[in-house]
């Protein structure tokens, strides 16, 4: 089942980390755009992820999660206008019989895991982004001057990072014991809140 890819996306990441228990300082949203998978056999189910939305088939993945970040602070002083940051997930759903639980359960440990991976892309992102926050709140007491090219520093390695999350997991197929890449204590935020099947009785 794994040899299927799954995204490949450009994220954020950083060491600065927030309690999950926490209220992130800026606004962050999650949306969902799903698409349905059935079938009743492994060709069936393939020609479904045929059905794919175009973004996806064009590059050959069964998952993304797209991100717009945005954030504006006045260089001299770093007070701070605003940050955003909206990830918008695209996800398939399963549709598959319960009858045969051997088949169903390999296809939903495969879903399962690329909602994990994008779960950690988007976790990547705001811990970079709250990363970000956090050194302009230090240029308010230290000069704005002293934290602007570690800002630079975190958006340049943006490309670079994520490119390495892919890598080190293979897409999504390895499972790190331990992630690199601080984005545990921001996984609760960025936790996909839709169902990964809805069985159908076999026809």
């Amino acid at each position: 089942m794994m040899r299927r890819h799954i995204s490949y996306l450009l994220f954020l990441c950083s060491v600065h980390l927030v309690h999950a228990d926490e209220v992130l300082p800026f606004p962050f949203h999650k949306a969902y755009e799903i698409y349905s998978v059935s079938g009743h056999s492994d060709e069936e189910i393939d020609a479904s992820y045929e059905k794919r939305p175009a973004h996806l088939k064009e590059i050959n993945i069964d998952a993304s999660a797209a991100w717009d970040y945005d954030f504006y602070y006045d260089d001299q002083t770093c007070d701070i206008d605003f940050i955003t940051l909206d990830v918008t997930y695209t996800l398939p759903q399963l549709r598959i019989s319960s009858e045969n639980q051997e088949f169903m359960k390999a296809y939903l440990a495969y879903t399962n895991k690329i909602y994990a991976h994008e779960e950690r892309h988007c976790a990547i992102a705001l811990s970079q982004l709250h990363a970000i926050y956090q050194l302009i709140k230090q240029g308010q007491r230290d000069g704005c001057g002293t934290v602007q090219d570690l800002i630079g520093e975190h958006e340049s390695n943006i490309t670079e990072m994520n490119r390495n999350f892919d890598v080190y997991t293979n897409h999504g197929e390895i499972e790190l014991a331990v992630s690199p890449f601080g984005e545990d204590d921001f996984l609760p935020y960025c936790k996909i809140e839709v169902p990964v099947s809805v069985h159908v009785d076999a026809s």
